[in-house]
C-alpha cells in the first residue's frame, strides 16, 4: 500500500502545484519502506522477511527499487542493494519459529510456466530496469526474456492464461492472478483473476514506450 501511496504521490508533482508538507510525507513514506529492505537488498510486504520460508526471492524488491528511483533517491544504497537482489541473488539466514533456516536464490527468474511465475513482482521490475537502463537492463532482458514469454503465452482471445503451466504455484507468488489460488472464492474470482493478470502482462508489455521523461533524473519518469 505504501508503494501504491509513494506512486500517487509523485504523479501529484507533476501538477506544478504546492501541497503542504508533500516533501516531508514522501520522506517519511521512502524511509518506512527502505526499513522493509533486508541487507541483501529484497523487500518484504511489511518487514524484511520474505512472504513465505520457501520463497526466497522478495518479490517486492522492483517496487521498493522503483519508489526509491521516481522519487530521487535513485542513486541510492537501497537501489543499488535491490539491483544486486533482482540480478544477482542473495543468500542469507532469517529465523522462523525459533529456527534459523538458510534460504537462496539467483535473482529474478520469470519463467511463466514455473512455480516462481509473479507477474505482479515482474511488472514493478521492468520498469525499474528500464529507469536503471544500460547494462542492466540489457541483462535483465537477458535473464527473464519476459517480452517473448508474455507474447507467446497470450490467449488468441486476447487474454493470458493462469501462469504456471499447471504447476503448483508457491503461495507467495500466486496472489489474485492466479486460478488455483482464487478458486475456492467462486466462478467470479475465476473471472476477475483472468483480468487483473492481463492488465498486469497488457502493462509490462507497454514498458518500453509508455513512460515520458518526466523523471527529473536520467529516468524516464512515470
Amino acid at each position: 500500500m505504501t508503494g501504491w501511496h509513494l506512486q500517487a504521490l509523485k504523479a501529484l508533482t507533476h501538477t506544478r502545484l504546492t501541497f503542504k508538507g508533500m516533501n516531508a510525507t514522501i520522506n517519511r513514506g521512502l524511509d518506512w519502506l527502505n526499513s522493509c529492505q533486508m541487507r541483501e537488498g529484497g523487500y518484504g510486504y511489511q518487514n524484511f522477511h520474505p512472504l513465505q520460508e520457501y520463497a526466497p526471492y522478495h518479490a517486492l524488491t522492483g517496487k521498493g527499487m522503483l519508489c526509491n528511483q521516481m522519487l530521487g533517491r535513485g542513486n541510492s544504497v537501497q537501489v543499488s542493494r535491490a539491483l544486486r537482489h533482482i540480478l544477482d541473488g542473495a543468500a542469507y539466514e532469517l529465523e522462523y519459529d525459533g529456527q534459523i533456516r538458510k534460504l537462496r536464490h539467483d535473482g529474478t527468474a520469470f519463467n511463466f510456466d514455473g512455480e516462481r511465475c509473479d507477474i505482479y513482482a515482474l511488472y514493478y521490475e521492468s520498469q525499474a530496469l528500464l529507469w536503471q537502463g544500460g547494462d542492466h537492463w540489457k541483462r535483465y532482458m537477458a535473464k527473464t526474456r519476459f517480452d517473448t514469454q508474455l507474447v507467446e503465452r497470450q490467449h488468441p482471445d486476447g487474454s493470458w492464461p493462469s501462469p504456471g503451466g499447471g504447476a503448483v504455484v508457491i503461495k507467495a507468488s500466486s496472489s489474485w492472478f492466479h486460478d488455483g489460488y482464487v478458486q475456492q472464492k467462486g466462478p467470479w474470482a475465476i473471472s476477475d483473476a483472468a483480468v487483473y493478470r492481463t492488465a498486469l502482462c497488457t502493462l509490462t508489455l507497454e514498458v518500453f514506450y509508455r513512460f515520458l521523461s518526466t523523471g527529473g533524473d536520467s529516468g524516464p519518469g512515470i
